[in-house]
């Protein structure tokens, strides 16, 4: 199972709209998706509302403790 790390906001792409309001514009946001396509898509959405966005292109596992593990595609 995968979960947000501790201090994350997860936001899927159709509710982005509404939950930029819970996003800093001074703090570098990270996206990611499993195929890249969702997160490819919010990266320009939040980048042209004045987001500072960073899209991360992997595989990214996050136990239920926090633990996480990032490995290339």
């Amino acid at each position: 199972m995968i979960f947000p790390p501790p201090g994350a906001v997860q936001i899927a792409l159709a509710s982005l709209d509404e939950g930029m309001k819970d996003l800093s514009k001074s703090k570098e946001i990270l996206v990611h998706c499993n195929t890249g396509i969702l997160a490819s898509m919010a990266k320009d959405k939040l980048e042209k509302a004045g987001y500072k966005v960073c899209y991360l292109d992997a595989i990214v596992l996050v136990s239920e403790d926090g633990t996480f593990e990032i490995s290339a595609k």
